[in-house]
């Protein structure tokens, strides 16, 4: 077909307050291939647009409130609608002291062609899927030397329905040094089968200067049995001239006990020259 390995799009921006609105439009052909980079999918249209309206009252317990909207569409070249996912609507309450409170209503869009798994022994059958979520967040104000996030969602899935939620703890004593946690807890029930995951995360960073710093992240989900280690010191000599030492180290977890399964050390170095 003519122009099917071509890929283009525009955007519209109108990034400002009370008014925030944000729109795309993108396509890939059937046969596009990028030369640099990859793309997940081709054969597609992209339709997205967000729309936020701000109100500031700035009374003692609310600094402002704000509400927006964000239908975004995938279809195949013919315009018939293979997937999308829709924010409709989110409400946001921020206090004086940076506080938040997220109220979400999701709404996904799924068109399965052909059955995939989901989980070991569970596939998803072929069929056009909508079910919506909701998800409230609490957030408290990262400028205090501890900080925090707590996070549940509850709503239809595939078949059936699942609950989420979720916890995290962030501690920054001082400018140097911060670590966190996380930890999300999925519970999915389907037609097909039943099953939860588990995911946890450690991070760390230190800041020995604005120049030099070091972070580690761990990662562990029930699903793979896998723990991961990710390990980065980046060292910026000059703006936009980089050297960064990564290590990264996996283990298979099973039976209360760890496998090293391999190791990756690597040393990149990239650097801007002007003229």
């Amino acid at each position: 077909a003519v122009g099917s390995d071509t890929a283009f799009g525009f955007n519209v921006d109108y990034p400002n307050e009370p008014l925030n609105i944000n729109a795309y439009v993108r396509q890939w052909g059937e046969k596009f291939e990028p030369a640099l980079g990859f793309v997940s999918r081709t054969g597609i249209r992209q339709y997205y647009v967000f729309a936020g309206y701000t109100w500031r009252p700035n009374t003692r317990l609310l600094r402002s409130l704000s509400l927006s909207v964000r239908p975004y569409f995938t279809t195949d070249l013919g315009n018939r609608v293979v997937a999308g996912n829709h924010d409709t609507p989110t409400l946001t309450f921020m206090t004086p002291a940076g506080d938040r409170l997220v109220l979400e209503h999701t709404i996904n869009v799924d068109v399965v062609d052909e059955p995939f798994e989901i989980r070991s022994g569970i596939l998803i059958p072929p069929r056009h899927y909508s079910y919506s979520q909701f998800k409230p967040t609490l957030t408290t104000s990262e400028a205090r030397p501890v900080s925090g996030s707590l996070w549940l969602r509850v709503g239809d899935f595939y078949s059936g329905h699942r609950t989420d939620h979720g916890v995290s703890v962030a501690w920054r004593p001082t400018r140097y040094f911060s670590t966190s946690a996380s930890y999300e807890h999925q519970e999915i029930h389907l037609r097909e089968g039943v099953f939860a995951v588990h995911h946890a995360t450690l991070r760390m960073t230190i800041a020995f200067s604005p120049e030099l710093t070091w972070g580690t992240v761990a990662q562990y989900d029930n699903l793979s049995q896998y723990v991961s280690f990710n390990s980065r010191v980046r060292w910026t000599w000059q703006p936009g001239n980089d050297v960064f030492f990564v290590v990264n180290q996996g283990w298979a977890y099973d039976m209360a006990r760890f496998t090293r399964l391999g190791r990756d050390v690597i040393l990149k170095v990239g650097a801007t020259f002007r003229f």
